[in-house]
């Protein structure tokens, strides 16, 4: 073999290595040598394993292209296939994503084998199944399929189940939603317009949120032993509202100071 350790491609103005190369041209196809290909274009040798700048710290081997293999690089890996070949030329091609791992040719008809998720057909070859046929997902969620398998996906919170993503594609509406003839679609319900009692404490306000609403206080205001009281100075959110929890904190920061 005539791989010897490089360190330029044969085409380089730089001196390289091994005085078989010195001597020959790599393209001339007189001689055997291993494949070497620069981006698309296949120079029909391949460049081999080396270290550094024109070193000979290479190891002299060959190093085949993704999908080669053999001492002159002229034999198809399993997942590929051998489009053409020659003496010295070889295009090998990776199998359809249907394959298990060998192919004859390209597309789902060359497999060897199907992978799983897919099903042999004598016409077409390997084709995907439709895993969600089997309605594999849980409740609340919806299938979808994908090449040789599937994924299932949650439910729009406005869905008590469904068919796709979106309140558009609700079978039922969740609680705290309605569906609507003109949109087609589950819309929340605005429970605090449609009940003006609901959050009549002092300071109090409604606030809705999807499928739902909760009480709050109103700005300025702050919740105590569910009561809305007045926020201490610099205690207000940028919201408005503020927890008791920040109460809490800024209250047990002053008794610290007061013991220092």
């Amino acid at each position: 073999m005539f791989c010897q350790a490089l360190g330029k491609s044969p085409h380089s103005s730089e001196k390289i290595y091994g005085s078989d190369f010195k001597t020959q041209s790599l393209r001339s196809g007189k001689r055997k040598v291993c494949r070497w290909t620069a981006g698309s274009h296949d120079l029909g040798v391949a460049w081999p394993l080396y270290n550094g700048e024109g070193t000979r710290e290479g190891t002299g081997e060959c190093r085949c292209d993704s999908g080669y293999k053999g001492d002159m690089c002229l034999e198809c890996k399993d997942g590929f296939y051998e489009e053409s070949s020659n003496e010295t030329h070889t295009i090998c091609k990776v199998c359809h994503i249907s394959c298990k791992n060998i192919c004859t040719e390209g597309g789902p008809k060359g497999c060897d084998e199907c992978k799983k998720g897919w099903q042999e057909d004598e016409e077409l070859g390997c084709q995907d199944i439709d895993e969600c046929a089997t309605a594999p997902c849980e409740e609340n969620q919806y299938c979808s399929n994908t090449q040789g398998s599937y994924t299932c996906f949650t439910c729009d919170v406005a869905c008590d189940s469904c068919t796709g993503a979106g309140p558009k594609k609700c079978k039922e509406c969740s609680t705290g939603f309605t569906f609507n003839e003109d949109s087609t679609e589950c819309l929340d319900d605005n429970e605090c317009s449609a009940d003006p009692s609901l959050c009549s404490g002092e300071n109090e306000m409604c606030k809705n949120t999807p499928g739902t609403y909760e009480c709050v206080c109103q700005t300025g205001f702050v919740r105590r032993d569910n009561v809305c009281v007045t926020a201490p100075k610099d205690a207000e959110s940028e919201t408005g509202f503020v927890e008791d929890e920040d109460i809490k904190k800024d209250e047990s920061e002053e008794s610290a100071k007061e013991e220092l």
